[in-house]
């Protein structure tokens, strides 16, 4: 029994090992088989911008009289080459490649046999893509409006080929750029933070060098920020991903006034592998005349002082700026950044003002000159780390500055009927050290809500030496002035959409700050030091009226309100030392915040409401009545509220003709001594007549400004003003010419007239889909350099290209 079991096993085990044998050797065959007959496609696309991330390849049996077309292969790739395998067929095939916003490209293939290698397809953009009953825009809405954000969309827009991001921030509507800070017309009140990619923007210098290619979209948060206390956020995030490839801008920009000035940079950028580099470098010379005139009054004692300032600036700088960024990237959910940004400048400015000053003793007629030569460097690391987890996402900023500023200035007041005089040598010497670190966590909670917790800290070191030399003058002697500030905020916000139109945003913040400062002046040692504690809850809500309408309200309550007189003095004499330390840090007082847009095709209206019972500025007042010497003080202002009132009118035709009409309306009040004084309404008008096609854009802009305060004192500023210029696409697009001609007519404000042209080169390499290559030359042509002081922003470019 034993022998005959055993002898079946034998035989069952020998039959089971010869069908393994033949299923082994059936398996090879058969997949001999399918590898024989099956096909392999590959190929490259050009022409596809960075801002479409996609483009979709299909494979079908090429399309006979009778016989229906048979789909094959359909997938979406996003790197420029491909390749695919599919089944083998013994009939003509056809392959079609699709982009939103470019032509369909069909390859008619033939029979394919074994490996096919199409070459190299070129995709063609499209105004229109039609469908059967839709006509969908190939281009992504330059700006989108939500609640309270105004979203601007860069990337891919012809607001990239603005140059430097400095460049591009003036030509957005609302922003406003003078001397590196950034603000927002329509917050008149409230404090601005910049964020670049979630970091803190410290250094203006970063606007000068980074190209507008390389912004991805740009953001204003009018709602009352919960990490940054109240204050309005512009969001700058840049272009994450490039393609594997070097290539390279070159743009000069020559200013040709009374003397002739001018900048030139390089950007070059590519990707190796998983790691991103980016090399910026800028040199600007400024060589530049300008005049300007001035006109305040000031109460005092009762009376009205009107004071007329007719200046010559005279400005020499030379700037150099290097700024390298590296990113990499292991995989799809994690992102480490390395930002290092120098700068070193040399200045010598000189101004020179005939000041004429009326009162109620009469005319008095003086001169007064400026001289202050200084020399300036920087350098700043900042390190970055954003993760993609299972649960949310979590981002660390953390960066390190440090700053050296040594100047020397000379300020001399002459009485022209007396030819007595007063002057002050001020020599200063200044190394701040900065440092910043930022987590923050986002997550999804209880029924949807978006919610976001974290902390932010920084330190701030300070350490300042003044020298004095002075000439019938009487000021205070303040030396090595040393400050360290230190301060902390945790943050708990939360974002619902409770209905499809209701949305509501909801958070609350705690802050402690620490401040010391110790310095000597008259030969004594003097400290203050302040702590600063604060809960500030923040609140908004948005609901939606249609498509692109709403309303929204936002509410900034802080439990405590700051204590002006706990300010640290700064020494700080306008028109003496001509240099500020950092502004103390004053935290967010109540704010609130009501806005809402009426669209109606073509056709909308937005309208804005600020309040503030308590907000802080800057101003200035004498030491004596005889003293030119101004120490700069905080000012409180209380009840202060801006109105704005936007309306706009837009049209485009098939033949190229477009038509925009905007308007602004500002109603807000002017103080004296942090009291209102009167409230000043603004309106600025303008009608933009274009044509559009694509190898030509021109346009015209009619313009009027009404501007008759400027903080706390009265200035007016009325004009009209028309502008002009085209841009010319040859060869291919290769090729674009641009000329503008700003400020043909201006009335009641000094007149500016220039030209100013553009062209572009750019070589686009095989089987690529960008240039790797792009020279960009600027020039201006001036009869007159002017310093306007227009509050209201660049007027030249303000609403005639978002369309």
């Amino acid at each position: 029994m034993n022998a005959v079991s055993w002898n079946v096993i034998k035989r069952i085990g020998r039959i089971i090992l010869l069908s393994l044998c033949c299923l082994v050797w059936s398996e090879s065959t058969l997949a001999q088989t399918i590898e024989e007959d099956s096909i392999v496609i590959t190929g490259a696309i050009v022409g596809l911008s960075e801002s479409v991330s996609e483009y979709r390849v299909t494979v079908s049996t090429s399309r006979a009289d009778s016989v229906p077309s048979v789909l094959l292969f359909s997938n979406a790739f996003c790197k420029s080459h491909f390749n695919f395998k599919i089944q083998n067929v013994s009939t003509p095939l056809t392959l079609s490649v699709n982009a939103v916003g470019y032509r369909s490209v069909h390859k008619d293939l033939g029979i394919v046999v074994g490996k096919r290698d199409i070459g190299t397809l070129e995709l063609v953009s499209d105004t229109t893509l039609q469908l059967t009953t839709v006509v969908v825009t190939a281009q992504r809405p330059l700006v989108v409006e939500h609640g309270m954000k105004s979203v601007y969309n860069i990337s891919g827009s012809m607001l990239s080929e603005a140059g430097t991001l400095k460049s591009l921030l003036r030509r957005l509507p609302n922003l406003s750029v003078d001397n590196g800070k950034i603000t927002v017309l329509d917050s008149y009140g409230i404090e601005t933070v910049v964020l670049l990619n979630d970091r803190e923007l410290r250094d203006e210098n970063i606007l000068e060098v980074l190209n507008a290619k390389d912004v991805k979209n740009i953001e204003i948060d009018r709602n009352p920020e919960i990490i940054y206390q109240g204050k309005i956020v512009i969001k700058i995030e840049t272009v994450k991903k490039i393609n594997d490839y070097i290539y390279h801008d070159v743009d000069l920009t020559y200013s040709q006034g009374r003397k002739a000035y001018g900048d030139v940079g390089t950007n070059v950028r590519g990707k190796f592998g998983k790691v991103s580099v980016g090399i910026s470098y800028r040199y600007k010379r400024d060589n530049r005349i300008i005049d300007d005139e001035d006109f305040r009054l000031i109460p005092e004692d009762g009376s009205e002082i009107n004071l007329t300032d007719n200046t010559r600036t005279t400005e020499k700088e030379d700037k150099h700026n290097v700024l390298v960024n590296l990113e990499y990237m292991p995989n799809e959910q994690t992102n480490w950044s390395l930002l290092y940004n120098s700068t070193f400048t040399k200045q010598k400015n000189n101004v020179e003002t005939d000041r004429s000053m009326l009162s109620t003793d009469g005319m008095k007629n003086t001169n007064l000159v400026q001289d202050f030569p200084s020399t300036f460097y920087a350098h700043s690391f900042s390190f970055g780390l954003n993760r993609k987890m299972q649960t949310g996402n979590l981002t660390i900023l953390a960066d390190y500055a440090i700053t050296k500023n040594v100047t020397d200035f000379n300020t001399t007041e002459k009485d022209l009927a007396t030819n007595s005089y007063q002057s002050v040598v001020t020599k200063m010497n200044s190394k701040s050290h900065l440092a910043n670190v930022v987590a923050k966590y986002s997550f999804t909670g209880l029924w949807g809500t978006a919610m976001n917790v974290g902390l932010k800290s920084n330190v701030v070191i300070i350490p300042t030496n003044y020298g004095f030399t002075k000439t019938y003058v009487n000021i205070p002697e303040v030396q090595d002035v040393n400050t360290l500030e230190q301060s902390n905020v945790l943050f708990l916000d939360a974002e619902k959409w409770i209905t499809s139109q209701l949305q509501l945003q909801t958070g609350v913040s705690y802050d402690f700050t620490y401040q010391y400062v110790r310095y000597k002046e008259n030969g004594q040692d003097l400290s203050v030091n302040k702590q600063y504690h604060n809960i500030i809850p923040s609140f908004s809500l948005t609901y939606l009226l249609a498509r692109r309408s709403y309303i929204a309200l936002g509410l900034s309550v802080p439990f405590v309100k700051p204590r002006f007189d706990d300010i640290v003095p700064s020494a700080i004499y306008k028109d003496a030392l001509l240099y500020e330390q950092r502004e103390p840090n004053v935290k967010a007082t109540r704010t609130y915040v009501f806005t809402g847009m009426l669209r109606y095709n073509s056709f909308f209206v937005r309208a804005l409401v600020s309040h503030c019972p308590l907000f802080y500025e800057h101003t200035y007042e004498r030491l004596s009545s005889t003293s030119f010497a101004m120490k700069s003080v905080i000012a409180p202002f209380r009840n202060q509220t801006f109105s704005q009132i936007s309306m706009g009118y837009s049209k485009r035709w098939n033949n190229g003709m477009l038509i925009q009409a905007n308007g602004n309306f500002y109603y807000r009040p002017s103080f004296i001594n942090g009291e209102v004084a009167k409230h000043q309404f603004t309106y600025f008008p303008m009608l933009t007549l274009g044509y559009n096609k694509p190898t030509i854009y021109a346009w015209t802009t009619l313009s009027y400004l009404n501007e008759t305060s400027n903080g706390i004192q009265w200035v007016e500023r009325t004009g009209f003003n028309i502008d002009a210029g085209a841009t010319i696409n040859l060869l291919k697009d290769k090729l674009t010419i641009d000329i503008t001609v700003p400020n043909l007519t201006r009335i009641n404000v000094p007149t500016q007239y220039s030209i100013n042209g553009g062209m572009k080169w750019g070589t686009r390499p095989k089987n690529r889909d960008c240039e790797y290559f792009n020279i960009t030359l600027r020039f201006k042509i001036f009869n007159k350099d002017v310093s306007l002081q227009q509050q209201s922003g660049n007027s030249e470019e303000l609403e005639r290209i978002l369309k």
